[in-house]
């Protein structure tokens, strides 16, 4: 999560939320800014949250390299 957060830090700044959440957080806790980046055409990426919300791709891109999903889909 290191190396992900450095290159949204230098190539994307603003593009990204961060709660801070602790390890097992869900997608419900950025249910908002989901729909939101999705009514204005945004692929939200999900990256290490269980996907409690039953998002799909596409739209969304969903990353978890430590659990049963330990890859991109």
């Amino acid at each position: 999560m290191a190396t992900i957060r450095e290159l949204l830090d230098r190539y994307a700044p603003s593009s990204y939320r961060d709660n801070g959440l602790r390890w097992e957080a869900k997608a419900s806790a950025y249910a908002t800014e989901i729909v939101a980046g999705l009514q204005v055409g945004q692929t939200p990426a999900l990256l290490e949250l269980e996907n409690d919300l039953g998002l799909t791709t596409p739209p969304c891109l969903l990353v978890d390299h430590h659990n049963k999903r330990a890859s991109t889909g």
